[in-house]
């Protein structure tokens, strides 16, 4: 895994060796930040489900201000953001992603979820960031999936862009 661009491109970025995480791939990744590029320079980005963190620090070597990583296991995220460079425009939670969610009380311009598939974990996360408030009026999410998943998308959110790369769907979602 590397950033594919911006400030830190080519930077090589570790991968966890637990193979029950899933990192997403370069190829995924250059994809999803092609469809965004002219929205990447936000103020506030939240990567949940961070794992390695390479969308957040993708988005932040792109002119992204500064991202939140939350995980539950976040020692990858942490020596990437020290690879990289980056730890003065970044904060770490080590925490669960509801209870991450429940207790916050900022808004996100920016938003990347990428949860175990198959686990419900997408449609809760969609559903307490609506309900708690926490994206702004101008928010984008980006949502990773197994393509045959059926996720329950909260009426305030409209999909706006729609890719498959095999197994996996990419959605980009907005605030209606």
């Amino acid at each position: 895994m590397k950033v594919t661009s911006g400030i830190r491109r080519g930077a090589l970025l570790y991968a966890p060796e637990d193979l029950s995480v899933r990192p997403t791939t370069d190829k995924v990744k250059q994809a999803v930040f092609n469809m965004i590029q002219f929205d990447v320079a936000k103020d506030s980005v939240l990567d949940l489900f961070a794992g390695s963190g390479a969308l957040g620090i993708e988005a932040l070597s792109r002119g992204a201000k500064h991202c939140t990583f939350v995980d539950i296991r976040p020692d990858i995220v942490k020596k990437n953001i020290e690879k990289v460079r980056f730890g003065e425009i970044c904060k770490i939670i080590p925490a669960d992603y509801q209870a991450f969610l429940m207790q916050c009380n900022q808004q996100f311009d920016l938003v990347f979820l990428d949860p175990p598939y198959q686990k419900g974990m997408l449609e809760i996360a969609l559903s307490l960031l609506v309900e708690r408030k926490l994206l702004s009026p101008d928010c984008l999410l980006i949502w990773e999936c197994d393509a045959s998943e059926q996720i329950a998308v909260p009426e305030q959110i409209k999909i706006i862009k729609e890719r498959t790369f095999g197994r996996i769907c990419v959605r980009i979602g907005a605030l209606l």
